[in-house]
């Protein structure tokens, strides 16, 4: 079977994430371009508002609805339309998983579109709609996906490590949050990451109506 990166995972993608060549590549590009002085614009918008506030506290509410969304025959009553989900894309199969499930799991070991996968919850993320600021915004969490397939080829059962990384049950290597075996027989192996989009369920299920949802 063909490694994770060259299946065609169609739907929404995430943004490839930059390696460290990249980045010492755009540090290049910034000492070389010339200093300019900082400015503000100040030209008037023909309202006032306070940036430094959010104007739409409270949308992530479980219980308000979808901003400007006009036709309600859309919403795709399987779950709450503001429920935050994990989705998945491979090949055919389409997996939604909720992320206060997810949370609850902790963490995830499934197979979409025939390749499988691990899903596992991360803490520390929190709403950038719930609050007037986001620094008061409440923990939604976030979720990290990878293959379960080893450099090897063999398939790897996951569980928590009663930390933030990943401990497989097959070998019994931890992984970071990154997909880097850092002990054990596989240390210094990478996991393929696997692109997921993570909106609200109603923006997803519009586009997607066909997706299966994940349940504990």
């Amino acid at each position: 079977m063909d490694r994770p990166g060259r299946h065609d995972h169609g739907g929404p993608q995430q943004l490839a994430p930059t390696t460290s060549a990249e980045h010492a590549s755009g540090a290049r590009h910034e000492r070389r371009a010339p200093a300019r002085p900082a400015s503000v614009s100040r030209l008037s918008a023909g309202h006032s508002r306070d940036y430094g506030s959010n104007p739409y506290a409270g949308y992530d509410r479980v219980d308000s609805n979808p901003f400007l969304l006009d036709d309600w025959t859309l919403i795709d009553g399987r779950l709450n339309p503001k429920v935050r989900i994990v989705g998945v894309v491979i090949g055919e199969e389409e997996v939604a998983y909720p992320l206060p499930d997810l949370a609850e799991a902790g963490v995830v070991n499934d197979t979409v579109g025939g390749e499988p996968i691990v899903v596992l919850w991360v803490a520390g993320t929190v709403s950038g709609l719930a609050a007037p600021t986001v620094a008061g915004g409440d923990e939604v969490g976030t979720a990290v996906v990878f293959s379960r397939r080893g450099p090897d080829g063999m398939v790897l059962d996951f569980e928590t490590s009663g930390s933030a990384d990943l401990l497989d049950t097959t070998i019994g290597s931890t992984w970071t949050l990154n997909g880097v075996a850092i002990d054990g027989p596989m240390a210094g192996e990478r996991l393929e990451p696997i692109p997921n989009d993570q909106p609200f369920w109603f923006a997803w299920a519009i586009f997607r109506p066909d997706t299966t949802i994940w349940q504990p």
